[in-house]
């Protein structure tokens, strides 16, 4: 369910972080090179993101502890884009604090979650 609601929540930050880029580049002058890189950082999250549910979908649906792994992995980029877009970016707007603070706390739910489920996979594994 989480993982269901985390992919309508990547739609939603899809366009208001796009709208928010296009806006920033619109209004605001940035040092040379820097709107490029957010851009390039914002397409990896969203590419990033969608593979990561995906593959945490997988993983859930067949119990394969090694499809968790790959999840749980790749929820530390995708972490670390986030806080980029929520700290380090050269103009952070309110708008943006609560999109990434929000996409943060699903991608820690999901992280906890998978190693949970990774955890009791292993565990059913030992025993069967």
């Amino acid at each position: 369910m989480l993982l269901f609601l985390h992919r309508i929540y990547i739609y939603f930050y899809l366009v208001l972080e796009l709208l928010s880029l296009f806006l920033k580049n619109y209004k605001l002058s940035y040092p040379r090179g820097n709107i490029a890189g957010e851009y390039l950082i914002f397409i990896l999250l969203l590419i990033l993101q969608f593979i990561n549910l995906y593959i945490g979908a997988i993983g859930n649906k067949t119990e394969s502890s090694g499809t968790l792994i790959w999840f749980l992995l790749i929820c530390f980029p995708l972490a670390f884009a986030y806080c980029f877009f929520f700290f380090l970016q050269s103009y952070v707007l309110m708008l943006e604090i609560f999109l990434n603070g929000v996409g943060l706390v699903f991608l820690i739910l999901e992280f906890l979650g998978g190693l949970t489920t990774f955890i009791s996979f292993k565990n059913t594994e030992k025993t069967v």
